[in-house]
């Protein structure tokens, strides 16, 4: 069979392959800890699941509007004004099946062979690709763990050019907790406003779990840029509602006339119960995600001292996220060449699942996430560190 030949530079989502390998090898029994999931483990919250029941005991089981159900967008659009500090219209909101379908449709409407898109390494897995399939150059902008994964504006000054149609920016930062400071994002917006054509993505799905400042954006702090800064954003890192599927963009209103036309011609309209229970989300009382966050925090605390205390291991202190992404390059050798291998190791004979750094674009680092309890948090650290002492370095 031919397949089309731009399916040739897509590689199966690293995240989601150790998390799989990890969930088999439980279900044989195995007696495995994962540190690989980007999820919540909490259950979505009981006021979130009755709105669910409610819509489907009332009957709400209908083909959707393509955009979103009229109810979540002014939802979303009351919510996100507070968080953004500006008012939007229904008209700017696109809902789709989780943040990753919003992005896809997003680089679906706007990139075309030919023109190139920023993308500040590390990264989350799944951007490359979704520009690869658009056949669009993915430019990356390398960042340091000595610089907090903050970029030098000078290097992605360097990476832009008149070809540049989209610039990527995660914060907080999946993988390595990073908060972009304002400082960060007033130096870039002075940049950006020599390239008119690029148009910034700014990834916030994690925003509300962020811990030792409040959430900011380049939208907070570059107004003169909100014309060309594509909101995206979800439920399911803050409620834990992964599996329900509902993310959106906020932008321009021609844009979401774009990808209304896109998902029309694809999914169609996200799930009537799955909306309902978003819109539910947001209107909310907010105590059970204080509560979360707060778990959060203590276990970021936690595997931040773990890991450190680790002989030949360094670990920024991820400010946002639940994630760590801890230098293990240490450990790479003729024994282990890459983190990839380190991995297996640590999977395969500690029973300790984590995604190697190179799906992110940084060999030597490893993704842990600290979506778990403490107490196998410390039972995952306790492996690790009995097999590091086997590892020739």
């Amino acid at each position: 069979m031919n397949i089309a030949n731009r399916l040739s530079k897509v590689k199966p989502s690293a995240t989601l392959a150790m998390s799989a390998r990890a969930k088999a090898l439980k279900a044989s029994g195995k007696d495995v800890i994962s540190l690989a999931a980007g999820e919540p483990d909490f259950d979505t919250p009981e006021y979130i699941k009755e709105a669910a029941r409610e819509a489907l005991n009332s009957g709400k089981t209908k083909y959707t509007p393509v955009s979103g159900t009229p109810a979540l967008k002014e939802a979303i659009s009351s919510f996100f004004s507070e968080i953004y500090g500006h008012s939007f219209e229904t008209n700017q909101i696109m809902v789709c099946a989780g943040a990753k379908h919003a992005l896809f449709n997003l680089c679906h409407a706007l990139l075309e062979p030919g023109d190139e898109a920023v993308v500040i390494s590390p990264y989350w897995v799944s951007y490359p690709d979704m520009i690869h399939l658009q056949n669009a150059e993915t430019k990356i902008v390398e960042s340091t763990a000595e610089n907090n994964f903050i970029p030098d504006i000078q290097d992605i000054e360097k990476t832009l050019s008149s070809k540049t149609k989209l610039l990527f920016l995660n914060s907080p930062n999946n993988p390595t907790g990073t908060v972009y400071p304002t400082s960060f994002y007033q130096q870039l917006a002075v940049l950006l406003e020599q390239y008119p054509d690029c148009y910034i993505v700014s990834d916030d799905i994690y925003h509300g779990l962020i811990y030792d400042s409040d959430f900011r954006c380049l939208f907070h702090d570059a107004p003169s840029l909100r014309h060309r800064t594509l909101l995206i954003n979800g439920v399911s890192k803050t409620y834990a509602m992964t599996g329900w599927r509902v993310g959106f963009l906020i932008g321009p209103a021609d844009l979401v006339e774009a990808m209304s036309r896109i998902q029309g011609a694809s999914t169609s309209g996200i799930c009537s119960i799955a909306q309902a229970a978003a819109g539910a989300a947001l209107l909310g009382s907010q105590a059970p995600v204080d509560e979360m966050h707060a778990h959060f925090a203590k276990r970021r605390d936690f595997i931040y001292s773990a890991l450190n205390d680790l002989p030949g291991i360094a670990a920024v202190k991820p400010q946002g996220a639940f994630y760590i992404f801890p230098d293990f390059s240490h450990y790479l050798g003729k024994q282990y060449g890459n983190t990839l291998k380190l991995c297996e190791h640590f999977l395969e004979e500690g029973l300790v699942a984590c995604v190697a750094g190179e799906g992110f674009g940084a060999n030597g680092f490893i993704r842990m996430s600290f979506a778990t309890s403490e107490k196998d948090i410390e039972e995952a650290v306790s492996r690790i560190q009995l097999l590091l002492k086997r590892v020739e370095t």
